[in-house]
């Protein structure tokens, strides 16, 4: 799958003043006639030790959530088919794809209308799955993105439809019954959508078995909860009122309701993973503002969001911060939405919830995720993964960023990594490898992932998103850094290892090396009138790099090794006077057939050799 659009420019160097440079000489030739244009990592590779202009650190963000909704629910996201191999197929493009955008988190519907995307033994299968409500798919969509996911250094969380179970339409016949068959006494229906009643004894209780299943039984990351409130006013509750109101008000009642199944839930879960994250996706408008069509979140839904908050129910929240920047008739404004939200999270994490499938808000998101930042978020969360197949995030996410550390969860952290070693491959690559830290006795138990950092200062090397190169899931404790003729030698490098809470440990000891075609070139170049050449990384070119002390006359040859070749061939290359400085040029390889070459410069009384074998 290719999305084109999702894509935020990227600098693997992270060097601005470098790749400014090298940017006006790779638009240069590819304007040489003759001449195909340069790939760009291998101009890279060629000039990286070759200029010495100023190196500026592009800033970063340290810590933040970057999530996406998956939505199952109308199939809005996925299963866009029906056939087992046709949907995973799906969910991992989806992983490379935010992976590859420097995204960290998933929040994937495993129930969106009382159904299930996972093995229940309380719900029906989804009927997009097969066509059919509650048939066996053959397969388990949730084990399998929770583990391909955490291979690609993504965390998962189960995001769960709380009271909304239908609509529209009454739910089929089904094994086992949906919900709303087995106990139409629980549901009601409002604006042509069933819900179950938060009031009505046992309706709690039901959803409280649904969730924890899934957390006993899914190594996810987090659980999250949507629609835990009421549609709104006008509910079919007056018996249950009267029958456990306790003197409160209906408006109370209801809203305690609500509080209770995030209180219980939030106990039971922690106790049995104390790394789970546990959040819900409040309405983004808490406080109303005037209007009949946007809800009050605490008036109109009875959601007491804040509260969840100060009473420790829930360790995050994404409010649906659902509007443009700036005030636009009665809408309000994402900013000073984003502002209040964020001021309510009393040291647990607030996450900005963000539209794309809104046309304008598309239109505005490099300057949402700005704002959501400054406002003191600790992240953003997009609604949904399709509409954001169509964004274009600016340079916003041009670095990996960790997922933020919930410090009122930790205990201790993971340990170092040991025994970090880096050899050459021979292709131009670094390999790393490490072995797994000590993890506290007291701690999670459980490794997450490691974080791989790479620096040419070394005494940079603190977890910094300027210098945070990978994440890797903890069974697999190697790396091929594949970009490391970008950055000039050496190169220093350290791994973390990040336990289930997101806290990483101390780095591992720094160990550096510097690949040697890097040494080559670098001792190469330090002569007055130098010349380098290679066959770049896809074997298409021939690269020839040299410097002229001053202006001057020059002459390159490309000509066939005579003992080789029956009739020698000679090519001038170049002939003409030249400015001093660096240049470089491309030879198509495919021009000439296989032998033995060899580059020839004269300038200023010197004569260069070098040898080119094409095969």
């Amino acid at each position: 799958m290719h999305h084109p659009n999702l894509r935020p420019e990227k600098t693997q160097g992270r060097r601005s003043g470098s790749f400014l440079f090298l940017r006006i000489l790779l638009s240069i030739f590819d304007k040489t006639p003759g001449h195909p244009p340069l790939p760009f990592r291998t101009i890279l590779s060629l000039l990286v030790t070759l200029t010495l202009l100023p190196m500026t650190a592009v800033p970063g963000t340290m810590e933040e959530l970057r999530a996406v909704w998956i939505t199952t629910a109308a199939s809005l996201d996925w299963p866009r088919s029906r056939t087992p191999q046709a949907q995973q197929e799906e969910l991992l493009d989806m992983i490379t794809l935010l992976r590859r955008e420097n995204f960290n988190t998933i929040f994937f519907q495993v129930r969106a209308r009382g159904d299930a995307y996972y093995r229940s033994s309380h719900e029906p299968w989804a009927e997009n799955l097969t066509g059919s409500l509650g048939a066996p798919p053959g397969w388990d969509p949730l084990a399998f993105l929770v583990d391909h996911a955490h291979a690609a250094g993504l965390e998962v969380h189960a995001w769960v439809n709380l009271y909304k179970v239908s609509g529209p339409g009454f739910p089929e016949a089904s094994t086992p019954a949906h919900i709303a068959r087995a106990k139409p006494e629980w549901v009601f229906s409002y604006e042509g959508e069933l819900w179950l009643n938060p009031g009505t004894a046992g309706v709690n209780d039901f959803l409280y078995d649904v969730s924890m299943e899934v957390v006993r039984n899914y190594d996810i990351d987090g659980i999250q909860f949507d629609f835990a409130r009421y549609p709104g006013r006008n509910i079919p509750d007056q018996a249950d009122y009267a029958a456990y109101g306790e003197g409160r008000t209906k408006d109370d009642w209801r809203r305690e309701n609500i509080d209770r199944f995030l209180r219980t839930f939030y106990d039971s879960s922690t106790a049995a993973k104390p790394w789970l994250k546990v959040g819900a996706t409040p309405v983004g408008n808490f406080g109303g503002n005037g209007r009949t069509d946007v809800p009050a979140g605490y008036s109109e839904v009875y959601q007491n969001a804040p509260g969840w908050m100060r009473s420790g129910s829930v360790d995050y929240i994404v409010p649906q911060i659902y509007w443009s920047l700036g005030e636009s008739g009665s809408d309000p404004d994402f900013a000073l939405l984003a502002r209040r939200w964020a001021a309510t999270g009393l040291g647990r994490h607030v996450y900005a919830g963000i539209a794309p499938y809104k046309p304008e808000i598309l239109a505005e998101l490099p300057e949402q995720i700005d704002s959501a930042r400054t406002s003191g978020c600790s992240g953003q969360a997009f609604f949904r993964f399709r509409t954001l197949e169509m964004a274009a995030l600016g340079d916003r996410y041009r670095n990996l960023a960790p997922v933020p550390v919930m410090r009122w969860k930790v205990t201790e952290p993971p340990g170092s990594p040991g025994q970090l070693a880096v050899t050459q491959t021979g292709t131009g690559s670094l390999f790393l490898e490490w072995s797994e830290p000590a993890v506290p006795p007291n701690g999670p138990g459980q490794l997450l992932r490691y974080n791989v950092y790479r620096s040419t200062i070394p005494h940079s090397l603190t977890p910094d998103p300027n210098t945070l190169i990978h994440t890797t899931e903890r069974s697999i404790r190697h790396y091929t850094d594949s970009t490391a003729a970008t950055e000039p030698g050496p190169l220093y490098y350290v791994v973390t290892a990040v336990h289930r809470f997101s806290q990483e440990g101390s780095p591992s000891p720094v160990v550096s090396s510097t690949l040697d075609e890097i040494r080559e070139f670098r001792t190469i170049m330090m002569a007055p009138v130098a010349m380098s050449a290679m066959l770049d990384s896809t074997d298409s070119g021939i690269l020839i790099a040299y410097r002229l002390p001053e202006e001057m006359p020059v002459t390159i040859l490309f000509q066939q090794d005579a003992r080789n070749a029956t009739n020698p061939l000679v090519e001038t290359v170049v002939g003409e006077i030249q400015q001093g400085g660096i240049h470089l040029l491309k030879l198509d390889r495919h021009r000439y057939p296989a032998g033995e070459y060899f580059v020839i410069l004269r300038a200023g009384g010197v004569t260069i050799n070098k040898p080119i074998s094409l095969r």
